[in-house]
């Protein structure tokens, strides 16, 4: 390949010339101009542009893939794993030697910047964007930082690069979990706690595993099917030795791997499935309404009770036999007015009450004992969900002086109530806020609406 000497020519100059003599006194504008020309030439002759694989500081920070594609009046297409081509601008200075300068913000200055929310204070990552070139050839430049001195190829891109950065870019999608994922963290295929976070402004990565703070960390460099890490990792973790130097990474399903033999560390994806959108009761939805397994209904309804004080919860609404009951009931007993459910008492904690003018009431019960009894049973046995299946203890019958006799229950429409109320079937409450509603176990399409 053609070597392009003069670049060493200005290098002796520089170092030849006295403090007092200008450095290019013997060349004339004409033959700095014609070296800008070529270089503009060879920069832009280039079909798919240029590559650079980039340290900035490899003792701290992992490896970053750039594509460059210049182009006339000093503009440049800029590419890298933070994203797709953006356009910037560039030009060959001699300051200091010949070099190459990207003179306005692009991905490469992400590396410079002094902003210490993203490298340290006033260095940012240690790179650099102006770069003194040391030889070049047809499709290779070598180059220095002019800063930090690093030691850069600048390579001719082959159109299959840009593909390979797309890929790149797509695979560290792999490392961002959303809001409902978590990663399941496993050593042979056994499941323990463990994790990854992947720092992809620094190419830093911290493999956290077991429940002593134990971790893995260092730099890394994407490459096509895996993380590289810049230092091979050897570790025993729940007494299986595990030798790699990088993960690899399958998109899907999402799965990452150490590369050694038999991906021994393996992380995988867990998704929280977001709940179902929240549907409410009705009585037209109520006989096949299917309650939230995981909602404790039962104690969300006894909360309802008031600190120190008995809190009454009003039956509203009731599918069409138990309103049937209840009207023939209030035919019968002129002076009867609505159906409540009181809890707590001091001896028991949940009465079925019939209010009735003159504030009289006639209510049903558990047994009143100290410490006080339940009237709520929850259902255990197989089929029953006990977070919101329940069935009622109602053994005592009490009632006021006004009216009389209704303790021996004359009604048959109040027999019948009663004994609903005690199946041994039971009833599937369904909360919606801080209405519940109370259906039959043995025929659905039998309910009762509660409110505050």
């Amino acid at each position: 390949m053609k070597n392009y000497r003069y670049l060493f020519l200005f290098a002796f100059l520089l170092v030849a010339c006295s403090e007092e003599q200008p450095i290019f006194e013997e060349f004339s504008g004409v033959r700095l101009s014609e070296y800008i020309i070529k270089s503009n030439a060879t920069l832009q002759s280039a079909p798919n542009g240029w590559k650079m694989t980039y340290y900035p500081d490899e003792s701290k920070y992992g490896g970053y893939h750039f594509l460059f594609k210049f182009k006339e009046n000093n503009r440049v297409d800029i590419a890298s794993e933070s994203g797709d081509f953006q356009e910037s601008s560039y030009r060959i200075d001699f300051s200091q030697g010949p070099m190459l300068v990207f003179d306005s913000y692009n991905y490469i200055h992400d590396l410079a910047n002094p902003n210490d929310s993203k490298g340290a204070k006033g260095t940012g990552l240690s790179g650099d964007y102006e770069f003194i070139i040391q030889n070049t050839t047809e499709d290779l430049l070598q180059l220095t930082g002019r800063k930090k001195g690093v030691n850069i190829r600048l390579e001719q891109a082959t159109e299959q690069d840009e593909n390979d950065l797309a890929v790149i870019r797509d695979l560290l999608q792999c490392f961002r979990l959303q809001e409902n994922e978590s990663w399941i963290f496993s050593v042979n295929n056994k499941e323990m706690a463990g994790s990854i976070v992947i720092d992809e402004f620094k190419h830093l990565y911290t493999i956290n595993y077991g429940t002593s703070g134990d971790k893995l960390s260092g730099s890394y460099l994407m490459t096509l099917n895996e993380m590289k890490f810049d230092k091979p990792v050897s570790v025993e973790i729940d007494g299986m030795q595990i030798d790699f130097d990088g993960l690899r990474i399958r998109k899907e399903p999402r799965i990452i791997a150490s590369n050694d033999s038999w991906n021994t560390l393996a992380l995988t994806i867990k998704t929280k499935l977001p709940p179902p959108p929240v549907v409410p009761v009705t009585p037209e939805n109520i006989s096949t309404y299917v309650p939230n397994a995981n909602i404790d209904a039962l104690s969300a309804f006894k909360d309802l009770k008031n600190a120190g004080s008995s809190t009454t919860v009003g039956i509203t609404l009731m599918s069409s036999k138990l309103n049937a009951w209840r009207t023939t009931y209030a035919a019968e007993v002129p002076e009867f007015t609505d159906i409540q459910i009181m809890m707590p008492r001091s001896t028991y904690d949940i009465s079925f009450v019939l209010r009735f003018t003159n504030s009289g009431f006639w209510y049903w019960g558990p047994a009143s004992t100290t410490p006080p009894t339940t009237g709520f049973n929850p259902m255990t046995g197989d089929g029953h969900n006990p977070l919101y299946e329940v069935s009622f203890s109602l053994a005592r019958s009490s009632t006021t002086s006004t009216p009389t006799s209704y303790n021996q229950d004359p009604s048959k429409a109040a027999v019948s109530f009663r004994t609903f109320l005690q199946q041994p079937e039971g009833f599937t409450i369904l909360q919606d806020g801080k209405t519940f509603w109370f259906r039959s176990n043995a025929d659905p399409n039998d309910w009762f609406k509660t409110e505050p």
